[in-house]
């Protein structure tokens, strides 16, 4: 259950039978939460990051939809958090910008 007053709320789930673009999680932005399968994605992400990746790669489309950017905030830039190919928990400067509020 979502609780009020919550910016956003982390479902953690075994089994999730969601778009066929997203393969191990998805944020639906209007409903403020997300849903990550337990095992992560490992083919978007090496290096034994498949969970914590993809929520992080969650979160980001959080804050990017929370600073009313254009888009879904995926990117091409190889190797980087949100990236539309092979990512990491690496973060660029142009994703930081994107994130931060100042």
């Amino acid at each position: 259950m979502k609780r009020r007053g919550a910016d956003l709320t982390c479902f953690l789930v075994g089994d999730y039978d969601a778009m066929d673009t997203e393969a191990a999680g998805e944020y639906p932005p209007d409903e403020q939460v997300f849903v990550v399968v337990d095992q992560g994605n490992p083919p978007v992400f090496d290096l034994g990051e498949a969970f914590i990746g993809v929520m992080a790669h969650e979160i980001g489309h959080f804050l990017h939809h929370k600073r009313n950017m254009p888009g879904s905030g995926h990117h091409n830039r190889s190797g980087i958090l949100l990236s539309s190919g092979m990512e990491s928990l690496s973060l660029d400067k142009q994703l930081v910008t994107n994130f931060n509020a100042w």
